[in-house]
């Protein structure tokens, strides 16, 4: 789907791992995309990707995704008495001759499939792949883990070529971001004795890696002096500048493709109410171990994402319109969802703990709402159905409750039966049984109880779930 006869290119897109409620939101300009993760909005960090000049070595051409100021972050480490930083020094940033300008709209296109964002511009294709796949059932009798790891892996993948076909010298490509967290700081990853892997992380939260071995890393308090140093610091990277990028030479007169992971970690419990872990916690020890794996089984989630491509190109019933709508909102959909590992905390152990998926209501993080389950429903029919008997088993189980019947005109009531609660919590808290975090007795409309609307979705979801999978056994579990 070229999107580039479209009036407005710049429009954010989440690309997200699956179950890991995280986002490299990508698309509006200025800094309003970038790492996210459990946020019910953007992380709105600045973003650098660029290219360097055929024309001029000391210029660089990049996508619109920051603000353009250079950071004045480095006068905050002089006290009074000290001499104040010389901004043409090259860790610091505004290097004379250097510039970093921002690629002209026209130049730029784009085109979204439902795993591919791809923009170009001039020489250079900056193109995120998101996974969008079936998630195996971690609930049968013999879970596929090494498909499980797959596709749970908090990772999404970038490729950035450069197309130095007739330059005769070498041209620098670069990757970066600037995080935003307040709680943990900028690092540099740099490789080990018999690990190549190379990155920029957020703490332990978030971060970009290769394994390229031409590729290398920079931090700075402005992104020209990342991508154009004049100061050799050899292994060891300036460690105070907010701005980092991985940055590598395409060869003269070659076609060359850079590829990198974005990768999330969280470790721990991240839920209150019911204490839960990310289930890619069971694969995963640490954030570098998430991009290490990414990178290593870059060919096979290419090779997934050619499936999913092919399944909406084979929709050919649908206009351009629709399957515009229908990319964009599966890439929503990821970037909602969390895949956790249900139990008692501490230990943090595996052992005894129940797979349990969660679906946040975009900005209002509210979890599981039942009247979007019901509006998933067909896609995870398709995708993955035990997702859906996973959602309605923890309403049967935890959100139902027992209501009476009340008409207008006076006091009165009458037996009624039972039904299902609006939502399973919000903000990763989990309500307490019976209860969810929207509906209050008493009220009229907005914020009332709605439990025949959530009734009928109990009914509809148990219906399609039976005839799709054939699971009649399910079904009678549950026919009280």
């Amino acid at each position: 789907m070229n999107q580039s006869h479209r009036k407005n290119l710049f429009y954010n897109v989440q690309h997200s791992p699956i179950g890991a409620f995280a986002s490299f939101t990508l698309g509006h300009k200025g800094p309003k995309g970038g790492l996210g993760i459990q946020q019910g909005q953007p992380a709105e960090e600045p973003v650098y990707v660029g290219l360097e000049s055929r024309e001029d070595a000391n210029r660089f051409d990049a996508l619109p995704f920051y603000d353009g100021k250079a950071a004045s972050e480095a006068e905050r480490f002089v006290s009074d008495s000290e001499e104040s930083p010389e901004m043409d020094d090259p860790m610091l940033g505004e290097i004379p001759g250097v510039q970093v300008l921002m690629f002209d709209d026209e130049r730029i296109g784009r085109t979204l499939t439902v795993t591919r964002d791809t923009w170009t511009a001039g020489d250079l294709t900056f193109r995120v792949i998101s996974p969008v796949m079936p998630v195996p059932d971690p609930e049968s009798g013999k879970p596929d883990h090494e498909a499980l790891k797959l596709t749970t892996c908090p990772a999404v993948l970038v490729e950035l070529e450069v197309d130095n076909t007739g330059c005769d010298r070498p041209r620098r490509a670069f990757f970066g971001f600037s995080g935003s967290d307040p709680y943990s700081l900028p690092r540099n990853v740099e490789p080990t004795d018999g690990d190549p892997l190379r990155g920029l992380a957020q703490g332990r939260l978030k971060g970009i890696f290769c394994t390229d071995p031409a590729v290398r890393s920079g931090r700075a308090f402005a992104v020209d002096a990342v991508v154009r140093p004049v100061r050799n610091t050899g292994d060891r990277p300036f460690s105070l500048g907010p701005v980092g990028a991985l940055y590598a030479d395409a060869p003269a007169n070659t076609k060359t493709t850079f590829r990198f992971a974005v990768a999330f970690y969280n470790h721990g419990v991240v839920t209150s109410g019911q204490d839960a872990v990310y289930f890619y916690t069971r694969y995963f020890d640490g954030l570098e171990s998430v991009g290490r794996y990414a990178l290593d089984r870059f060919d096979d989630y290419v090779a997934k994402a050619d499936e999913a491509d092919a399944m909406l190109d084979a929709a050919t019933h649908l206009n351009a319109a629709q399957r515009f709508h229908i990319a964009h909102t599966i890439h929503s959909y990821y970037g909602s969802t969390e895949f956790l590992d249900l139990g008692t905390a501490p230990p943090l152990t595996h052992e005894g703990r129940k797979p349990c998926w969660v679906v946040n209501e975009g900005e209002y993080r509210m979890m599981n709402t039942f009247d979007l389950t019901v509006d998933m429903l067909f896609f995870e029919m398709r995708m993955n159905p035990w997702s859906s008997r996973n959602v309605l088993d923890r309403f049967a189980e935890r959100y139902r409750y027992e209501d009476k019947l009340h008409f207008p005109g006076g006091p009165n009531e009458h037996p009624g039966g039972v039904s299902f609660t609006h939502d399973q919590g919000v903000g990763n808290h989990f309500t307490p049984e019976g209860y969810s975090s929207y509906e209050v007795q008493g009220l009229r409309g907005c914020f009332s109880y709605m439990t025949c609307e959530q009734l009928v979705n109990f009914i509809c979801c148990v219906a399609t779930y039976d005839h799709t999978t054939g699971d009649h056994a399910w079904t009678a579990k549950h026919g009280d």
